[in-house]
């Protein structure tokens, strides 16, 4: 249903109408509640949820339909088109096999080995590092369409080589500050055995954001119209999932299978970008280079020193946070400069615009 949403609402998004997108973005929710609620107070507690998501999901089907009704006709459809479409899109069917073992495999091996009580803490922990997939969720609304309208770019390789790196320092930056308050964070919020949800936030907040990053450069294969590779690659990252999975969580519980599905998405981007260098489809920086080996470091000190120490793992993060500044201060200091300018032309629209009103 997902995935028809997507498709019936692409002219909506390539004709930029971002008012019909707040409008439908906010019934969305409001429909799944005034569904789920009145289900789970009448006790239908297994079913509730997914009725209510599929009741609205076929709402926004029904309306983007008599929306872009005019964009779709069978008489429009390029037959010859077809046999490309297909070499492109069968093989990122596995995908879908793939993403469902990144975000429930762990689950299920945390049930087979230490219960369903477990599982229960992972899922708190889990929840609170979801708020990275809104992140993720912004992106993936609006990259694919810049992706392909910047295809024939002379420039497109660069383009997408300082997308991907500025993605990562944001994502390294987000990541590095939140995990030195996250013990804080849970002792706030959640009492008993739930506080143990902390330790697997870091990895599971990073996470969306790597797939992020894998889908930023990945697309360079749809460039070439090769996209087995993005599949297989992915394929790579899920079996270091479940192996991980399979030897940590029963020596060190629930840690294990979040250390398992941050390693499995690291060990994708790090294969793919590896491969489209190799290919002189992406350019990787010395800067981002060291940012990722810092990053590291820090994960590995703020796990062995620092988690509970809320003092040293603000300082840590702040240092780590500083060093990212440095190494893209050019960068930072264009951006600024890119502010400015625009501060100064909305200072002297506004200013004109008052000008013709007085005249008036």
């Amino acid at each position: 249903m997902g995935t028809s949403d997507s498709i019936i609402s692409a002219p909506t998004r390539m004709q930029n109408k971002r008012k019909i997108f707040l409008v439908t973005n906010t019934l969305t929710p409001m429909i799944s509640y005034c569904i789920s609620v009145p289900l789970l107070i009448k006790g239908m507690y297994i079913m509730a949820l997914p009725i209510a998501g599929l009741i609205s999901s076929l709402s926004m089907l029904i309306i983007f339909y008599f929306l872009n009704s005019s964009w779709f006709s069978v008489k429009k459809i390029n037959k010859k088109l077809i046999t490309d479409m297909l070499k492109i899109g069968l093989p990122l069917l596995p995908n879908f096999l793939i993403y469902w073992i990144f975000n429930s495999c762990d689950r299920l091996i945390i049930a087979k080995f230490l219960g369903n009580g477990e599982v229960g803490i992972y899922g708190i922990g889990a929840r609170v590092a979801s708020i990275s997939q809104f992140i993720y969720t912004a992106f993936a609304g609006g990259w694919q369409y810049f992706a392909f309208s910047t295809m024939k770019s002379k420039d497109q390789v660069e383009l997408t080589s300082r997308i991907f790196e500025y993605l990562g320092i944001i994502s390294f930056t987000s990541t590095i500050f939140l995990t030195s308050v996250s013990d804080v964070i849970f002792k706030l919020f959640f009492k008993g055995d739930y506080v143990k949800g902390a330790i697997v936030f870091p990895y599971l907040f990073l996470s969306p954001l790597l797939l992020m990053l894998y889908q930023t450069i990945g697309n360079q294969f749809l460039v070439i119209k090769k996209t087995g590779p993005s599949a297989i690659f992915l394929g790579l990252g899920a079996i270091t999932n479940i192996l991980i999975n399979y030897y940590l969580v029963p020596i060190i519980g629930i840690e294990g299978a979040a250390i398992g599905t941050l390693m499995g998405y690291i060990v994708s981007v790090f294969i793919c970008s590896i491969v489209l260098t190799k290919l002189k489809l992406i350019k990787i920086s010395k800067e981002f280079r060291l940012s990722c080996i810092i990053t590291i470091l820090f994960f590995i000190m703020w796990r062995l020193k620092l988690y509970g120490n809320l003092f040293l793992s603000l300082i840590t993060s702040i240092l780590t946070i500083i060093i990212y500044l440095y190494l893209y201060w050019k960068d930072f200091v264009l951006m600024i400069r890119k502010l400015d300018f625009l501060k100064n032309f909305l200072k002297n629209f506004l200013k004109n615009t008052n000008g013709i009103k007085e005249a008036n």
